[in-house]
């Protein structure tokens, strides 16, 4: 069976990695950015990072930070006429889940008419991850027009072609912050590796994801501060699961669920089933594998059976995001993360 495998052609990991964007872009030949953010991350101190990096390497810019917390057609094209008017040839997404959305929308130069979206031209697309890194690589984009029609464009060249995740970045995040987008991570990867859709490279990436994640998170979420190692290895946790679940087709349902947050999330929670196989999951390979997730969790292979490993996942899962005490989905806001309610 085919597969397609989707990741940014670079992607710069570690602590301090932002500092050598600036020379990678430079040899793409990239002139001027527009720096797509909201006004929470353009008024922390991380911005200045950013515009030291790009200062440094002599590489202009122009910020756009109207960006809301689930971007509309609007956000998108006043964005695309800012970088037209500014005669932009590439785009920096700096921020999260949100931020991003809307700079692969303005890469793609969108626009709609009767309810009818089409690309006129694509932007080079710069990913700087400062909150969740689990949409980074994926070619994915969702739009939400103002009647609430949901419209989900699918298009290889929103992939970015470089991602930088720097866990410096990381630095002013609380612990409860850090460990909720974890736990996303978390239970994303168990998803991928469960799912039908999974392949020899997902697997590799959900695997370690997992084993990395547990290993660290309860660290995190228990101490009053988080060493620099914990801090990045968190990083290459979330970007592995990130990978593994966009590639695993289920990144692709989640940007569809994620639409109506607001309007739908207490509903979807009372209507909320366990994984089924009209999800893209199958129930024999689910309990094989669930062995080699629990045995990625820590559990003793020899003293666990099938029936058991289920429980042990979810049980350790639940009892994780039980010690965090935040709401899935607030984590992966720019705003609850860098804005005056912060946590």
């Amino acid at each position: 069976m085919q597969h397609r495998f989707f990741i940014a052609p670079m992607s710069l990991m570690g602590a301090g990695c932002l500092k050598q964007a600036g020379k990678e872009i430079k040899k793409l030949n990239l002139k001027k950015a527009i720096v797509v953010t909201c006004k929470s991350i353009l008024e922390s101190e991380i911005i200045t990072q950013l515009k030291d990096m790009l200062n440094e390497n002599e590489i202009d810019y122009v910020i756009y930070d109207k960006t809301k917390a689930r971007p509309d057609m609007s956000d998108i094209l006043t964005g695309v006429d800012i970088l037209k008017k500014e005669n932009c040839d590439f785009i920096i997404s700096f921020g999260g889940n949100s931020t991003r959305n809307c700079a692969k929308g303005m890469s793609l130069m969108l626009r709609c008419k009767d309810g009818v979206c089409k690309s006129e031209e694509s932007l080079p697309l710069v990913a700087i991850n400062v909150t969740s890194f689990m949409t980074g690589e994926v070619p994915i984009f969702t739009q939400k027009n103002k009647n609430k029609d949901e419209k989900i464009l699918i298009d290889r060249s929103t992939t970015p072609v470089i991602t930088v995740t720097d866990s410096d970045l990381l630095k002013g995040i609380s612990n409860k912050i850090m460990g909720a987008i974890g736990i996303d991570a978390l239970r994303h990867a168990v998803e991928a590796y469960l799912s039908d859709a999974a392949t020899p490279m997902t697997d590799a990436c959900a695997f370690q994801a997992i084993k990395i994640l547990f290993s660290n998170l309860e660290n995190i979420i228990d101490k009053d501060s988080i060493e620099d190692d914990e801090r990045e290895q968190i990083t290459y946790g979330n970007y592995m699961a990130g990978i593994s679940y966009n590639n695993t087709v289920l990144g692709h349902i989640y940007s569809m669920e994620e639409k109506n947050y607001h309007e739908e999330n207490i509903q979807q929670e009372k209507d909320r089933v366990f994984i089924s196989e009209t999800q893209g999951f199958s129930s024999d390979k689910i309990f094989k594998k669930m062995m080699e997730v629990a045995f990625a969790m820590g559990s003793n292979i020899k003293d666990i059976d099938e029936d058991s490993a289920m429980g042990f996942v979810m049980d350790e899962i639940k009892r994780l995001s039980d010690k965090v005490g935040i709401p899935c989905g607030m984590s992966k806001d720019e705003r609850v993360i860098f804005g005056k309610g912060r946590l």
